[in-house]
């Protein structure tokens, strides 16, 4: 644990580096969750279509679900969900405005009882 999956379209996907992002990512959970390197996992789900506010071309979105163990405070859940969306933003909008996209970007962290995880 953690559990990293970033959704986005295939065109974000196909321009983002994600193994930057990731590398970015596990670092903020191991020093702001205590998490370990070995027990991160991230993956990239690729959204074939996009339908963003009005439906136009030119919007596309790019969403992180964080999943962690049961039990951190409320200030390390805030300090991982707010650090996450900012390393979200450095990496996602730059390729975004490089493709004069307007990028929809948020984070949501899953809160994963011990009893129902299983590795």
């Amino acid at each position: 644990m953690p559990q990293i999956r970033l959704e986005c379209s295939r065109e974000m996907a196909d321009a983002l580096d994600t193994a930057s992002l990731f590398a970015s990512l596990h670092t903020l959970v191991i020093e702001k969750a205590n998490a370990t390197l070995p027990a991160c996992k991230s993956r990239v789900a690729v959204i074939d279509k996009v339908y963003v506010a009005d439906g136009a071309a030119d919007r596309d979105m790019a969403h992180l679900d964080i999943g962690l163990l049961t039990g951190r405070t409320p200030e390390v859940l805030t300090a991982v969900g707010s650090g996450a969306l900012a390393l979200l933003r450095q990496h996602v909008l730059p390729v975004a405005e490089a493709k004069g996209l307007r990028v929809e970007t948020s984070v949501r962290l899953v809160d994963m009882p011990p009893a129902l995880y299983f590795k």
